[in-house]
């Protein structure tokens, strides 16, 4: 719209909704025009005095666009707390988020928070999955409920009923501000920001900044020392910093899998070895740490391994108390710091040191697993902080085993650490769960028998309920589409609970050829830039994209048919059934089956196989 219509407020038993009316309406107030409905919403806004304002890509669409109107009509822009200006800096690149500065309020855009990382991690999110990060897709996912209007032509409505209907209009406006603040409070993102900003002194509106949350840390305890910290600066990157070690799985299908693993393994290790900018020598001294990479400590408690004990002990208090979020937002803040040390715009980046806490946490891993066979225990894999055994027991003993190798791998780095180090350790590794079934896939089309790394499956039971938990694979990647999550899951948890799956597949292949599962077969998958700048290559949902009349939305929904991707709102020609077949269903099943040394061309050729176990 090239003008506004109303201008809608909402919170905790309070609404407000500014419209453009010649007769009055319910829930509305009655404005005669644009500059009224402007004017009454920025004396309602000092009035009310919010201490956070929030809504939805709200600097980047709602502010910006009240700038602009409030500026065309001669109107101060200066509803903060002071008469100074509201101030906006836009962002074109998806990674950084824009910024609002309203003089005595926080600005805080729901959509910015949810795709932050950390926050996805969260207690009341982790579990959910959002289409897209439209209003409507995270707002059914998280609460259960949307928009009054949605889908792709809202805006030829929202057109319509503001002639015709100004009463649904209303309530369609205040339902989008109530979902943008429900969103923030009843998942408890709003009191989880709180938590992180009391405890890194930061506003809330930085807190996605890991290395600025650092130095508000950091430079405080240093200051406390009479150290004074260095300029910002920013180190050119000659190499890239290890990473964790990760073992080439032992493909197969296992029973009975412990998984162990090691609590907060870098903050851990950087306690443990002292390893801390203010701590890092030039070159090996009497008594020093000396690290896998040859990197030198001083060894006496530095300023870091200070910060990471002190939030340790707050962490373990807020979990004595239950305080779940507390606990969380504890636990970012701690897992944030390698990150920082590693990152060359931070003013402590070394990659000597950084590479320090990565080599010591290569080599725990895998002295750990060393350790664990020389019990007689197959070590199947490993993975930067964690290690897959095979227990062959029932489950009984298998959770005694995991229980009984947490003791003692322990007490071998307490005595390790103290006697090579001279220092206590931090190093805690926890028996995390017990496998009933674990599946470690063939890496896709290897001539060897390779392992496929990050990817596993595994049946485990909770509370008396068992779930298939899916780590790497295809039916928690969003470029797959429905039908292929499905069939993984059935196809999974038949050979789990060792049910012949051969019936299943083939019944899948036909529904798929039958056309029953067509719904089922949408791909999604983002458009990052403009249409036009795709030119080296076209990816099949920008080729679909190209053939819609405008963009609604970045996300492209579309089929693959005989005659190519289409989307779905022009789909034209027949669903390509074998594509989806080949594609998609095939190299799911094929994973399984060639455990069982056949294939889906096998099964479906050879029509006197019945039976894989």
């Amino acid at each position: 719209s090239k003008y506004i219509f109303c201008i809608g407020l909402y919170s905790k038993n309070y609404e407000k909704n500014f419209l453009i009316t010649d007769k009055p309406v319910a829930r509305a107030v009655q404005c005669k025009d644009e500059r009224e409905v402007l004017s009454k919403f920025r004396d309602e806004m000092i009035s009310f005095d919010p201490d956070i304002i929030t809504g939805w890509n709200i600097i980047d669409f709602d502010l910006n666009y009240l700038k602009g109107k409030f500026e065309e009509h001669n109107i101060p822009f200066d509803f903060g707390r002071t008469n100074e200006k509201i101030r906006i800096k836009l962002e074109g690149n998806f990674f950084r988020n824009s910024t609002a500065s309203v003089p005595g309020r926080q600005v805080m855009d729901g959509l910015n928070l949810i795709k932050d990382p950390f926050i996805q991690e969260a207690p009341s999110i982790k579990s959910k999955e959002f289409e897209s990060y439209s209003l409507e897709d995270v707002s059914q996912a998280m609460l259960g409920e949307g928009k009054i209007i949605s889908g792709k032509s809202r805006h030829e409505e929202i057109e319509k009923i503001f002639k015709t209907d100004k009463e649904k209009l209303v309530k369609y406006n205040i339902q989008d501000c109530k979902l943008a603040y429900d969103i923030l409070t009843k998942t408890s993102i709003l009191d989880l920001a709180i938590e992180r900003s009391s405890l890194t002194g930061l506003p809330l509106n930085k807190l996605t900044g890991s290395i600025i949350a650092f130095d508000s840390l950091y430079i405080r305890e240093a200051h406390k020392r009479a150290i004074v910290s260095p300029t910002t600066r920013y180190i050119e990157k000659e190499e890239r910093i290890k990473g964790g070690f990760v073992m080439e799985p032992n493909p197969g299908i296992y029973h009975n899998v412990l998984v162990m693993d090691f609590k907060s393994l870098y903050p851990s290790i950087m306690k443990s070895f002292n390893i801390d900018p203010l701590s890092l020598l030039d070159k090996k001294e009497k008594n020093s740490i000396e690290s896998p990479n040859k990197a030198y400590f001083k060894n006496q408690e530095g300023v870091l391994p200070h910060i990471l004990e002190k939030l340790h002990l707050a962490r373990e208090k807020a979990k004595r108390e239950k305080r779940e979020l507390a606990s969380y937002a504890i636990k970012i803040i701690m897992n944030s710091m390698f990150g920082v040390l590693a990152s060359p715009n931070c003013r402590y980046f070394s990659l000597e040191m950084a590479n320090a806490i990565t080599h010591f946490g290569q080599k725990i891993i895998q002295l750990t697993a060393k350790k664990i066979e020389e019990k007689g225990y197959k070590v199947i894999y490993s993975d930067t902080d964690s290690v897959f055994i095979e227990a062959n027991l029932t489950k009984d003993k298998t959770e005694k085993l995991g229980k009984d190798l947490q003791e003692y791998i322990n007490k071998f780095y307490a005595d390790l650490v103290e006697k090579e180090y001279n220092r206590k350790s931090f190093l805690e590794l926890e028996f995390k769960k017990n496998y009933i079934s674990l599946m470690l896939p063939k890496v896709r089309n290897a001539q060897k028998e390779t392992g496929s790394k990050k990817r596993y499956a595994g049946l485990i039971e909770l509370d008396g309920k068992e779930s298939i938990e899916i780590v790497g694979l295809e039916a928690i990647r969003g470029d797959w589409t429905q039908a292929a999550k499905d069939f993984q899951i059935e196809l999974l948890n038949k050979v789990f609970h060792r049910q012949d799956p051969i019936t299943f597949i083939k019944e899948y292949i036909k529904k798929i050829n039958e056309g029953k599962i067509d719904s089922k077969l949408v791909y999604r998958k983002s458009i990052r830039k403009n249409l036009d700048e795709y030119t080296k290559t076209t990816p099949p949902h920008v080729k679909a994209a190209r053939q819609l009349d405008k963009l609604d939305s970045n996300i492209i929904e579309y089929y693959i048919t005989v005659e190519g991707p289409e989307p779905i709102q022009k789909l034209r020609h027949k669903l390509d059934y074998e594509h989806y077949i080949e594609k998609q269903i095939m190299p799911i099943a094929d994973t399984v089956l060639h455990f069982f040394n056949t294939s889906v061309e096998e099964i479906l050729k050879n029509t006197k196989q019945k039976k894989l176990f």
